[in-house]
């Protein structure tokens, strides 16, 4: 049974994705939230800078009531005591171990150097490193020629020419399409014609055939704005009067949670909307199955996958009428 916190999770979403979408009526290109040229993510001691706010203020709207988020440097990150890799955590909480109920919320949303310089790239790029230009083979029908040798009678003798005839022909070439989103997800077996990408030995159809170095940024934009919304959801458990989740939910809810919401997120930070949906489709069927190996000591103890992160499982917070997942 899952704690009486999901429902809040899942009319927030809803209200996140309201807000959101109607943000997205009236802006169907990438934007700039911040412009480039702005200062270092951590570069302010009182962290007030423009992304600091601006995922604060991303985070306020998903938890409704007042998150600030806080951008280190790699030295305070490290003297935080983080392990390696991780990418945030939430503080200002506390619980009492008799009630296991929360007598403080959470505040503060930390993200690790890595996440905050993901962060703020995304959100300059005047295009994302969402985006794909579809290559597509285009038929058409053109006229050509070519000499034959003939026969014919001259002055009574016959006489070999070379004639120029006219012939059709179908020729295909390939046309750059307008750009799109760059993961499709539509599975696909290998081998296959379609450009695709491949978790294991599962397959999905991509816009088109890009570098391995394309698809790694993609992952670390797609990880980063995981992270503010993963962090969204702990500082959604950790409130004043809440159980403390189980540990053996807090971290599958706050993933799968956090995957159902970074659509939304990724707009707040630029991205369109169907841009955005893909990214949160490549992270549920490209990075989340690999999350059920992990074997650390923390993750054995706080799995972040679940069998029930899944169309109408447990962790399923979307309203009933929408189709898309996560």
């Amino acid at each position: 049974m899952l704690p009486s916190r999901t429902a809040t999770l899942a009319l927030l979403a809803v209200g996140l994705a309201v807000v959101f979408g109607l943000m997205a009526t009236t802006a169907q290109a990438d934007t700039t939230p911040i412009l480039a040229g702005a200062p270092a993510p951590w570069s302010d001691p009182s962290h007030q800078t423009p992304l600091e706010q601006l995922a604060g203020s991303i985070a306020s709207t998903l938890v409704g009531r007042p998150v600030t988020v806080h951008c280190e440097d790699a030295a305070t990150w490290t003297a935080l005591g983080t392990s390696p890799g991780e990418s945030g955590f939430v503080r200002g909480t506390s619980y009492d171990l008799d009630s296991n109920l929360f007598v403080e919320s959470a505040t503060t949303i930390e993200l690790s150097p890595d996440a905050c310089l993901a962060l703020q790239a995304f959100v300059q790029a005047p295009v994302k490193p969402t985006k794909c230009a579809a290559t597509t083979q285009v038929k058409r029908t053109v006229t050509r020629s070519h000499y034959v040798w003939r026969t014919r009678i001259v002055h009574g003798k016959k006489e070999r020419v070379r004639v120029k005839v006219p012939y059709t022909v179908t020729v295909k070439h390939s046309v750059v399409a307008s750009l799109a989103p760059c993961f499709l997800g539509t599975p696909v077996s290998q081998p296959s014609f379609d450009p695709s990408l491949c978790q294991g030995d599962l397959c999905y159809v991509v816009t088109a055939n890009e570098p391995q170095s394309f698809w790694d940024a993609y992952d670390t934009s797609a990880q980063a704005i995981l992270a503010l919304a993963h962090e969204a959801v702990h500082v959604e458990q950790d409130t004043m009067g809440a159980p403390v989740p189980a540990a053996s939910l807090v971290e599958a809810q706050a993933e799968c949670s956090g995957m159902q919401t970074m659509a939304s997120v990724a707009v707040a930070l630029g991205d369109t909307p169907d841009d955005a949906q893909a990214l949160a489709a490549y992270s549920y069927d490209i990075d989340y199955p690999g999350k059920a190996a992990s074997a650390d000591p923390y993750s054995l103890a706080h799995p972040y996958w679940s069998a029930e992160c899944k169309p109408g499982g447990a962790l399923d917070i979307r309203a009933t009428a929408s189709a898309l997942w996560p």
